[in-house]
């Protein structure tokens, strides 16, 4: 059997950090073969990049920071359907974050109207 696996959706959260590093959250994905065949499974993770450039759970969304590997991912990530729901709860967890509120639609609606009026 073979595991591959890799980032399909990131983005950062805005003054979010973890030992004074930034926190991004986002969508791995795990590509797994075995005799012809393939599978994509999708997974949620919060992560900061070390300086060489490996990826390091935190614990916004897991129970303590870890490695991310293969296999903590599987193990201690949520899985989701598909990137497109990865995708959506990823932003909506920034906006939640960023905006203090967990009414993101109402968030959203007056930054459109803000910008609309200020032009």
């Amino acid at each position: 059997m073979n595991i591959h696996g890799k980032m399909i959706y990131s983005i950062k959260v805005d003054g979010m950090k973890s030992s004074s590093d930034d926190v991004n959250v986002g969508v791995y994905g795990i590509f797994t073969s075995n005799s012809g065949t393939g599978r994509w499974k999708y997974y949620l993770i919060s992560y900061k990049t070390s300086p060489n450039g490996d990826l390091r759970l935190t614990h916004e969304w897991h129970s303590f920071p870890m490695e991310a590997t293969y296999d903590t991912i599987q193990k201690h990530a949520k899985e989701v359907q598909s990137v497109e729901d990865g995708r959506r709860m990823c932003d909506e967890y920034k906006d939640k974050w960023v905006s203090g509120s967990n009414d993101t639609l109402q968030h959203k609606r007056e930054e459109k109207l803000n910008e609309i009026l200020d032009k």
